[in-house]
């Protein structure tokens, strides 16, 4: 995967989504490739997650991002499904597909007006990324490389974290659920984080990941938990 084209071509995305009225008062960014732009997340990432803070225009918002993505490519997938949109973008032979997924679940966020390379975006803010990170470790159908990687990152980079948001999603006290992403890491197979990060990552990042993320991350989860750090 050719890493800078693609990240050019997230940024043409992101810059035609925010120069629309309309989406750039009802979109909010985040996720992986918001936490690379912006706090200098050392993986790459290929996706583009928003929030939708307006439920009602749903179907405005799949329209207009529709209309933009198929200025530069084929859809290969695209549907509105119960926890949002879902647009899956075939932008080029030999590239890797570009999924957009922007979520109707409504949760109590924080955002800011951030700017990159003049480019002006609502991002959610760092804590709440950290938050929402953590209880996707556990809320998939099985624990991924990549989140394993963000949330060692975050808590490496003593992120605080929005503990209302964690106990919303999950439905227990925070340290409660601490306790089970501790246990659930320690279950992990080393050789499983690398299939999944191999090709965003490099060099020294991925003889970590090879060699020190899982055990990292458990010392850091017992860390926090013993001096949590909350918003």
């Amino acid at each position: 995967m050719d890493t800078n084209k693609h990240k050019f071509f997230m940024l043409q995305l992101l810059k035609d989504i925010f120069s629309d009225a309309l989406l750039s008062s009802v979109l909010a960014f985040k996720g992986g490739t918001a936490t690379m732009f912006f706090h200098n997340l050392p993986r790459f990432s290929t996706d583009l997650d928003f929030n939708l803070l307006d439920v009602l225009k749903e179907e405005e918002v799949y329209n207009r991002v529709k209309k933009i993505v198929q200025k530069y490519g084929k859809i290969h997938d695209q549907a509105i499904k119960q926890h949002g949109i879902i647009i899956v973008l075939d932008y080029g032979i030999g590239e890797r597909k570009l999924k957009i997924e922007i979520s109707n679940r409504q949760f109590e966020n924080h955002y800011e007006i951030k700017n990159y390379l003049g480019l002006q975006m609502r991002v959610m803010v760092k804590e709440d990324m950290f938050a929402h990170k953590l209880c996707a470790l556990l809320d998939r159908t099985e624990i991924t490389s990549r989140d394993v990687f963000d949330c060692w990152f975050f808590l490496k980079e003593r992120t605080p974290l929005n503990k209302a948001i964690v106990e919303s999603r999950m439905g227990m006290p925070v340290e409660a659920y601490l306790d089970k992403c501790i246990d659930s890491v320690r279950r992990i197979s080393e050789k499983n984080l690398i299939s999944g990060l191999g090709e965003l990552t490099e060099g020294e990042t991925k003889s970590f990941v090879r060699h020190g993320l899982k055990d990292e991350l458990i010392a850091l989860l017992t860390l926090f938990k013993a001096f949590p750090s909350f918003t």
